[in-house]
């Protein structure tokens, strides 16, 4: 009995010993290091880290981002509802998104409305919502493993600008006052890039909107643009891939406070992939009427 109360013992000092020596090189062994470090020591060591620092920060970005880019297609082009807007049945999406009007028929003045945004009202609606988009901070945290490394402040996140084009590029200012030993610097400018063209796909839903706006039947409209998409990927560098695809339905929605929404209405879904895009974008946009 006695030298099984004396294994236990032991085991519990070897035991004790590993998790100080753990602690000892996670915590007290960079500080030991760094006391001997000189400033030009100190200097290297943060530039040798601010390149690792600044990729941490764009993968955050990054990934808050492209799930802002979703809500954005998933909400015909806004992430903020506007008042012309319905919200979808579960028939028709699972999780029952507020969808916003691409078109939209007023029925005091008698005519349809076109509430499609343009490519600067998407750009700005990203960059105002990615400016207080607690995902990003969430990513960044505690920023990992280099707050051991290193002393981190963080500065305010400001969204410098979002272009779309062939890409939608993301400059950022997020200024990190690193330091080490008697030695800082400031590690900021970021960019990040995602392989989605919203001007090319944008231009296919205004390209629907456009021909209700005339007068056109929708299934001309479908059909014009399946030739129109086709002949454009054709010969497209990029290998992209988009296709085009519509559901309608009638359902008066069931909390209808502060929105204004048409009885019928069809759902447009533009499906857009290509090389270096982890998934699918999807871009959704609805028109409504009265009647069919």
């Amino acid at each position: 009995m006695l030298n099984k109360r004396g294994q236990i013992t032991l085991y519990i000092i070897i035991a004790i010993v590993i998790v100080a020596a753990v602690l000892f090189f996670v915590f007290l062994m960079p500080k030991i290091q760094e006391a001997g470090m000189t400033e030009a020591q100190a200097k290297a060591f943060l530039e040798s880290r601010a390149p690792q620092l600044k990729n941490y920060v764009q993968d955050c970005m990054k990934t808050t981002a492209r799930k802002s880019i979703n809500t954005l297609g998933r909400q015909g082009g806004y992430i903020i509802p506007r008042p012309a807007r319905i919200g979808l049945p579960y028939a028709v999406m699972s999780d029952a998104p507020i969808m916003n009007y691409a078109l939209f028929y007023d029925k005091n003045a008698g005519e349809n409305v076109n509430l499609l945004p343009s490519i600067n009202e998407m750009q700005t609606e990203l960059s105002n919502f990615m400016t207080v988009n607690l995902d990003f901070y969430n990513c960044v945290g505690n920023f990992g493993s280099f707050k051991n490394q290193m002393e981190i402040t963080p500065g305010i996140l400001t969204i410098q600008n979002s272009t779309f084009g062939n890409n939608i590029i993301i400059t950022f200012s997020y200024p990190l006052t690193i330091k080490k030993g008697k030695a800082s610097m400031i590690v900021d400018n970021y960019a990040v890039s995602i392989p989605i063209d919203l001007v090319k796909i944008r231009d296919v839903a205004a390209q629907v909107v456009n021909g209700y706006m005339t007068g056109k039947n929708p299934i001309v409209i479908e059909s014009e643009l399946a030739r129109i998409i086709e002949i454009n990927l054709r010969t497209n560098p990029d290998s992209e891939i988009m296709s085009l695809g519509s559901s309608s339905y009638s359902e008066i929605p069931s909390d209808s406070a502060g929105v204004i929404y048409n009885s019928k209405n069809t759902l447009y879904k533009i499906e857009y992939n290509r090389m270096g895009l982890d998934k699918t974008f999807s871009f959704y946009f609805l028109v409504g009427s009265e009647s069919w």
